[in-house]
């Protein structure tokens, strides 16, 4: 039995589907597809069209943007969880100068991260 591994014939970016066959000539391999023997992780392998040699992959730009939005909307939630205390004693005239300081960089800090957001 070979296990093969099914990738883009365009991006060399593996599909995820693996096939378990008892010999490569058995094999249906749909149009606009390749296969190369072995289970590879989709997201951390490739295949190099070039040489078709398996190699490590590289994030494309859209997955990296997509990391650093994801990062940037878990931290905006965290701000607004450790700005709620601040606020509320801003509105009811309590805040003191350092939590109105405090206050103050996690609104720059969150300007900073939607700009980005909205940038990127």
């Amino acid at each position: 039995m070979t296990t093969v591994s099914y990738y883009n014939l365009d991006t060399g970016f593996f599909t995820g589907r693996v096939s378990v066959v008892p010999d490569m000539a058995a094999l249906s391999i749909p149009q606009g597809l390749g296969v190369v023997e072995g289970r590879y992780k989709r997201m951390s392998f490739r295949v190099d069209l070039n040489t078709g040699a398996v190699v490590p992959r590289e994030p494309t730009a859209g997955e990296i943007r997509q990391k650093e939005a994801e990062s940037a909307l878990r931290e905006l939630a965290a701000l607004d969880a450790r700005s709620q205390r601040y606020t509320a004693e801003s509105a009811a005239g309590i805040l003191d100068d350092e939590g109105r300081r405090r206050l103050l960089e996690i609104l720059a800090r969150k300007v900073e991260l939607r700009m980005r957001l909205n940038n990127g």
